[in-house]
């Protein structure tokens, strides 16, 4: 394809000559990074509420000595810190397991908060939550950073941008380099580069004539002598 002068034109970005990848900003992980630090934090105060417990069990008393009821809520709290930690430190690693860890880290907390009056305290969720709210029951701040902090978690944890950000594959340093710096189209070996085509002047288009003999004149008519 030539120009209006007859040259033919440079191929731009994209066409046969140079071929360049669009860049495209990577994914906002700043809900994500969020998500996973609220989660570290609520997961070591859920699982220090059942390490008080067994740390304060009176003398002469063991682990054995406890009911169903009691097992139920360790496992309960235990488990919510254990799958909220985990799933922070699969976050910060750009898992995408690490939003389901959190997603049911956070709902264990909630459920374990809310079941307690029911499996311990006999059902007495008015005075168990009002106890708890004037943090006249011991550890009550552990309660409210569950009722609180746990909600929080779930909705960061299932942000369409948390999503987007540990789904994206942020690829290896020589592909982020090739797409900072793009390269010129590579042609196949022993193929030679497109020569450019000139035209050629017409030497009668500058008042020429052809003498014979092959032999060019001047642009002025012949003079007889």
């Amino acid at each position: 394809m030539t120009n209006p002068y007859g040259y033919p034109t440079q191929p731009g970005p994209g066409q046969g000559g140079y071929a360049f990848q669009a860049q495209q900003s990577p994914p906002s992980g700043a809900t994500a990074i969020l998500a996973g630090l609220v989660g570290l934090v609520l997961g070591g105060v859920l699982a220090f509420l059942p390490t008080y417990w067994l740390i304060d069990i009176p003398e002469g008393a063991s682990l054995s000595d406890l009911q169903s009821n009691g097992y139920t809520m360790l496992g309960l709290y235990y488990g919510a810190g254990l799958f909220l930690i985990l799933g922070a430190i699969v976050t910060f690693f750009r898992g995408f397991a690490g939003a389901f860890l959190l997603l049911v880290g956070s709902l264990l907390g909630v459920a374990a908060v809310l079941l307690e009056p029911a499996i311990l305290y006999d059902g007495q969720f008015g005075l168990f939550f009002e106890l708890t709210f004037s943090f006249e029951v011991p550890q009550a701040w552990v309660r409210i950073a569950g009722l609180v902090l746990g909600p929080v978690v779930l909705i960061l944890a299932v942000l369409p941008p948390t999503m987007r950000y540990l789904r994206h594959n942020p690829g290896t340093p020589q592909q982020w380099n090739q797409a900072q710096h793009p390269q010129p189209q590579q042609y196949p070996h022993g193929q030679q580069y497109p020569q450019a085509q000139y035209p050629q002047q017409n030497p009668q288009q500058w008042g020429g004539a052809q003498q014979p003999g092959g032999q060019q004149g001047g642009g002025y008519p012949p003079q007889n002598w």
